[in-house]
């Protein structure tokens, strides 16, 4: 089984770390999380759920905000993943540009294309992969935020689209200090994934 395959998820979209006024759309912070995936691969495999363990760091940054409230965001996202039963393990890297404008006070719509490098070490070689997100961001509070999304992610090396589907909770203590839930879900040709994740932000 092309292990390549099983944990393209997380971060690489930036689908599950995004969030708005509330939350992270227009804020420059830096972000630190770890996550626990479950995998489970197509039945004609014969393997049972693998276990996946994740980190990863992101940073993001404001670079255009006009009159009528439009925005755009820079991202850089890098984590690691490792599979403990198959003895492997992923690096990944990618930049993200993040378009949205809300369309009532607590109500933002986003959409976002990323790029980067996912490297499986088994493999020790390095795919090209690239995606688009689309969401919407709801602040719930002054400090709270609420984020769903759905994208797809092409991975080049083995022309192989994952379907992803993410949902998470963002809460900012002060300007500075933010804490994050997430859930996502992703389907490709080989695998299934459900992984949560926590994170801590802080603003710059």
């Amino acid at each position: 089984m092309n292990t390549k395959n099983l944990v393209l998820l997380g971060c690489l979209t930036s689908a599950a770390c995004l969030t708005a006024h509330a939350g992270n759309l227009g804020k420059r912070y830096i972000s630190a999380g770890v996550g626990y995936a479950e995998i489970q691969p197509d039945s004609e495999y014969g393997v049972g759920n693998i276990s996946g363990f994740s980190s990863g760091l992101s940073f993001n940054l404001p670079v255009l905000q006009t009159a009528d409230s439009f925005g755009l965001d820079v991202g850089i996202d890098g984590g690691f993943l490792t599979a403990e039963e198959m003895d492997d393990a992923q690096w990944d890297g990618s930049v993200s540009l993040v378009g949205y404008l809300p369309v009532t006070k607590r109500i933002t719509p986003f959409v976002a294309v990323s790029a980067g490098s996912a490297w499986v070490e088994s493999f020790n070689n390095s795919a090209f992969i690239y995606g688009g997100t689309v969401g919407v961001e709801f602040d719930l509070t002054d400090k709270w935020s609420a984020t769903v999304s759905t994208g797809i992610l092409h991975d080049n090396d083995a022309d192989d689209d994952q379907w992803n589907a993410s949902a998470s909770v963002t809460y900012w203590a002060t300007e500075q200090v933010g804490f994050g839930l997430d859930y996502s879900y992703s389907d490709n040709d080989f695998v299934d994934v459900n992984y949560v994740g926590a994170s801590f932000s802080v603003g710059l």
